[in-house]
């Protein structure tokens, strides 16, 4: 009984051993970076969908991909992003409530994000694929940079460093794109991307008008990124 154990077990790691090399040429990982141009905008109020329009972004990152077959993997990595908006024409009155002059404003994010996407890869050399799932953001600095024409006709320019920003974001991400590889180690992609936030990112604030009041607009960003990156392929 005991020498029939002995011998399942020097069986069963014998066959571990030689599957192994199998399993792993089933299965392959990448690295790589991505970049691209975008454009954003913040969403979740009537005010700031009648007074707000989209601004240029971008975004770029390192990456890491998993895959679990030949279609499905996972991919992951670390991202910063710029993401803006702009104001439509408004004036600008000082302490006093006196008119300034007229001008536009543009309110800057800049966030570190890291996504985990799901990702299927399809067509005869699987070079379309599909991508979706959440993201986590990590708010590093918000600005607004402002230009005024004033009624003297000169034109004022400045930066303000803006407080009042929630931390953190989450939401999701969707995108679409092209990749072919062009060796045996290297692939390049092209993709459309959406990353819709789900979260606000404005704090509440106090009621001017109301001391007991509490004032918490949502206040929500969507980009839409054009991301190009070039990934190394290990294993398979």
């Amino acid at each position: 009984m005991t020498q029939k154990r002995r011998i399942n077990k020097w069986t069963w790691i014998l066959a571990m051993v030689i599957a192994s090399p199998v399993i792993s040429q089933a299965q392959s990982m990448r690295f790589g970076i991505e970049a691209g141009p975008g454009m954003s905008i913040l969403y979740g109020n009537d005010f700031i969908k009648q007074k707000n329009h989209s601004h240029p972004g971008a975004c770029s990152g390192i990456t890491f991909q998993y895959e679990f077959s030949n279609h499905l993997s996972l991919k992951t990595g670390i991202n910063y992003e710029l993401k803006s908006s702009e104001t439509g024409q408004v004036e600008f009155t000082n302490q006093n409530g006196e008119l300034l002059g007229t001008g536009k404003a543009v309110l800057n994010f800049n966030y570190i994000s890291l996504p985990v996407l799901f990702r299927y890869e399809f067509g005869k050399a699987r070079n379309y694929f599909v991508n979706a799932g959440p993201y986590a953001a990590y708010l590093m600095k918000s600005e607004t940079k402002t230009v005024i024409n004033t009624l003297t006709h000169t034109t004022e320019k400045f930066s303000v460093v803006v407080n009042g920003y929630e931390k953190f974001e989450y939401g999701l991400i969707f995108g679409v794109g092209y990749q072919r590889k062009i060796n045996e180690h290297f692939i390049v992609s092209g993709e459309i991307r959406n990353n819709l936030g789900l979260s606000s990112i404005l704090s509440p604030i106090q009621n001017p008008v109301n001391s007991r009041g509490i004032i918490n607009w949502p206040l929500k960003t969507e980009s839409i990124f054009f991301v190009f990156g070039c990934q190394y392929l290990l294993g398979k």
